[in-house]
Parts: structure tokens; sequence; C-alpha cells
């Protein structure tokens, strides 16, 4: 996993994802997959009634379970950022 941060350029970051795999290397392996997270994925926007989302951007021919987890964890991840970001602590609400 990598952090671009929000000046990274996406159409940059989405680059290797047509790299062949042989192109990889130990050190840095090709991109299976990119994920750019919205500004107002985990805050809403002022006024907004709903959150943001994400984009999902996955190599050709990437196995479809393989993007299943990634949506699974990113609706997860996302849903844990919400919890802590509105003050909640959802290890609580578990017991």
């Amino acid at each position: 996993m990598e952090t671009l941060g929000p000046s990274g350029d996406i159409e940059t970051a989405k680059a290797p994802l047509a790299a062949t795999p042989a192109e990889g290397n130990a050190r840095r392996p090709a991109r299976l997959a990119l994920v750019v997270v919205h500004a107002d994925a985990v805050k809403r926007a002022d006024g907004a009634a709903d959150y943001g989302s994400y984009d999902l951007y996955v190599r050709s021919k990437l196995d479809d379970r393989l993007v299943d987890e990634i949506r699974d964890g990113m609706r997860e991840a996302l849903i844990e950022a919400r919890v802590t970001a509105s003050g909640l602590d959802r290890s609580r609400s578990r017991r």
C-alpha cells in the first residue's frame, strides 16, 4: 500500500495499472489497484446529506475476488473512519 497524498496526480498514479506484471520487481511490484478517496468520504461536506465515496481503478483482468476484497476493506475502513471522526467508539458497541 502506498499513500499518494491530496496533491498526487491520479493519471500518473493510474499508469502502473497498465504495466505488465513482469515489469515490476521484488522491491516495487506492478500496481494491482488504485483507490482514490474523496475529500468528503469521512466527513460530510458542509450542507451535504450524504458522505462522499471513493473511486477504484484496477488492473485489467484482475481477479474479481480480489476486487471484492478491496471493496470490502474500503467499506470497513470508511465506516471505521466515519465512526471515529464522529467521536464514537465502535469497539464499545460490539460488546
